[in-house]
C-alpha cells in the first residue's frame, strides 16, 4: 500500500498539485486510471475541492468538476464539499450537486414495491455501502407508522457524500442558511429538497400545529391561549402614541409567523421581493415629490407671506411641510385647486402628469415584472421560504447539541414516486411566465423532431436512389 499522504496535517501530492500555478499538471494527473486511487482528505478532512475553492484556484477547480461530472462514479464527497458547492457559483458546481445522489445497492433485499401509508417521505441514516435486510425492515415499519393512506410507490436514492444532518447540528443549521440562499433553482428542486421537506414536517409536529384539534382537548392549553390573547391585548391598549413604532414592529413580526401556512407563504415573499426591487424607485420618486413640493412652496410662500417674511424660519417650515403634504396627496389624485394663480396651475398640470402618470405606471409596471420573476420560480421559492422556517425553529435547539460528536453518516431517501423532479412545480399555478416558457419548449421539441424527421427520410430516399443505381449499374454489365 503507497502512503500517499505526502506534507504538513496530512497533504496530498494532489493538494500539492492545486497550490501549485500551472493547471495542466493536475490536468494531466487526473489522466491517470488510477488517480481517483490518490484522492484523499487531509488530516482535518480538507478535500482537494474545498482545497481549491477555498485558495481561489478556479482553473483547478473547474478541472475537479470536469472529472467528476464526467465520471459520477468516481465522485468522492465529503461534508465540507456539500458546502462548498452550495457556495460556487461555477454551472459545473452546481451540477455536481445533482450528481451526489445515487441508486443504493441492496444485499440479498429489497423493499416493496407500494407501502399503504400516509408518510411520503422517509430518511434513514446508514454508514455501510450496502443496504440489508434490517434497515429494509426499518423503512417499512417507519411508512407503516401512519398507514390508512393510499398505496405509494417508492423511490429511493442515496447521499455519496456523509453529514451530519441532525437536527439542531450546527451542519444542519449552516445546509439550512445556504439552501435558503441558494440562487440556482435546478440545486434548490435536486433531490436536497426532501430533506428540507421532511425537516419541515419534524418542525411542524414540534410546534405542535399538526395537531391543533388535539392542542385543545386539554383545558390548561385552553387557559394558557386565553390569557396570552388578553395579555397581548393590553399591552396594545396601554400602549400610547409615541408606540406606534413598537406596534408596526410587532404586526411586521407577526406576519413573519405566516410563512408556516402554505397558502400565503408565497404571497409573503413576493412582497418582499418587490419592496426590494422599488427600493431605488423611491428614491426616484420621493426626490420628485420632494422637488416637486419645494417649487410649490416658493409659489405659496410668496403669494402668502410676501417677500418680507421669507426669512421667517417657522413660517417657511410650515409652509413647506403643507406643500410636501399637498404633493404626496396629490400623487393619489387628491388635491385643491382653489385660488390658483396661473403659474401654480401650469406647475400642477406638469406634477400630476409626471407623477401620477408616468412615475406610478412605471411602480406598477416593476411590481408586474418581479411578480412574474417570482411566480417563474414558485416552487423554488415555497422551498427556500420552508428552510428559513426550518433553520428558525432548529437554531432553538443549538444549544442542545454543543459539545456533541458530529455524527457523519450517508443518507437513504425514500419517497413517493409522484414526488418527482416537476411534483413541487405542479402544486401550485406558474404564472404567464413559466407556461409560455413551457410551450415554446414543447413547440421547439415538435419542430426539431419534425426537422430530424424530415432528414432521416431524405437520407432514407437518398440510400434507395444509391441502391437502385447499384442495380442498374450491375443489370447493365450483364445485359450483352
Amino acid at each position: 500500500m503507497v502512503d500517499t499522504f505526502y506534507g504538513y496535517q496530512g497533504t496530498t501530492m494532489l493538494h500539492h498539485l492545486i497550490k501549485n500555478n500551472d493547471p495542466s499538471l493536475l490536468q494531466r494527473f487526473f489522466g491517470d486510471a488510477q488517480a481517483n486511487n490518490l484522492y484523499h482528505m487531509t488530516f482535518m478532512g480538507k478535500s482537494p475541492l474545498t482545497y481549491a475553492y477555498e485558495n481561489k484556484k478556479l482553473q483547478h477547480l473547474n478541472i475537479i468538476l470536469g472529472k467528476f461530472n464526467n465520471f459520477p462514479e468516481s465522485i468522492i464527497a465529503s461534508d465540507e464539499d456539500l458546502l462548498t458547492l452550495m457556495d460556487c457559483q461555477l454551472s459545473a458546481g452546481k451540477q455536481l450537486i445533482l450528481n451526489l445522489f445515487t441508486v443504493p445497492q441492496f444485499y440479498k433485499c429489497a423493499l416493496p414495491f407500494q407501502v399503504d401509508s400516509k408518510q411520503q417521505i422517509v430518511l434513514v441514516p446508514f454508514e455501510n455501502n450496502m443496504i440489508g435486510q434490517p434497515l429494509c425492515n426499518q423503512i417499512v415499519n417507519m411508512f407503516q407508522e401512519k398507514p390508512g393512506g393510499e398505496d405509494i410507490v417508492l423511490q429511493i436514492c442515496s447521499s455519496i457524500f456523509e453529514f451530519d444532518f441532525e437536527r439542531g447540528s450546527p451542519a444542519s443549521l449552516n445546509f439550512l442558511q445556504k439552501y435558503s440562499k441558494e440562487s440556482s433553482e435546478e440545486v434548490v428542486r435536486s433531490n436536497l429538497r426532501f430533506i428540507i421537506a421532511y425537516k419541515y414536517k419534524e418542525c411542524l409536529v414540534f410546534l405542535k400545529l399538526t395537531g391543533l384539534r388535539n392542542y385543545f382537548d386539554s383545558i390548561w392549553n385552553y387557559t394558557d391561549t386565553i390569557a396570552f390573547i388578553f395579555l397581548y391585548i393590553g399591552i396594545i391598549m396601554s400602549l400610547s402614541e409615541e408606540n406606534n413604532i413598537t406596534v408596526f414592529c410587532l404586526l411586521l413580526r407577526g406576519m413573519s409567523h405566516f410563512r408556516i401556512f402554505s397558502s400565503l407563504r408565497y404571497f409573503i415573499n413576493m412582497i418582499i421581493e418587490i419592496i426590494k426591487d422599488m427600493a431605488s424607485f423611491s428614491i426616484i420618486l420621493v426626490y420628485w415629490i420632494v422637488g416637486f413640493s419645494l417649487m410649490f412652496y416658493l409659489f405659496s410662500f410668496e403669494k402668502e407671506y410676501g417677500r418680507e417674511d421669507s426669512f421667517d424660519i417657522d413660517a417657511s417650515s410650515l409652509n413647506f411641510l403643507d406643500s410636501l403634504q399637498f404633493t404626496y396627496k396629490l400623487s393619489f389624485g387628491d388635491f385643491d385647486t382653489e385660488e390658483f394663480t396661473v403659474q401654480q396651475w401650469i406647475l400642477f398640470i406638469i406634477s400630476t402628469f409626471f407623477i401620477p402618470l408616468v412615475l406610478f405606471n412605471l411602480i406598477i409596471a416593476v411590481m408586474g415584472d418581479t411578480y412574474d420573476r417570482v411566480q417563474t420560480s414558485a416552487a423554488s421559492v415555497d422551498l427556500k421560504e420552508q428552510a428559513k422556517l426550518v433553520l428558525e425553529v432548529e437554531g432553538l435547539l443549538n444549544f442542545k447539541n454543543k459539545g456533541q460528536q458530529v455524527n457523519l453518516k450517508r443518507l437513504l431517501i425514500c419517497h413517493d414516486a409522484e414526488l418527482g423532479e416537476n411534483a413541487p412545480e405542479q402544486m401550485m399555478w406558474e404564472g404567464k411566465i413559466k407556461i409560455l416558457t413551457k410551450m415554446i419548449q414543447k413547440v421547439d421539441e415538435k419542430v426539431q423532431g419534425s426537422l430530424n424527421m424530415k432528414q432521416d427520410l431524405f437520407n432514407a430516399v437518398d440510400e434507395v436512389k444509391s441502391m437502385v443505381k447499384s442495380i442498374k449499374m450491375k443489370l447493365d454489365l450483364k445485359s450483352p
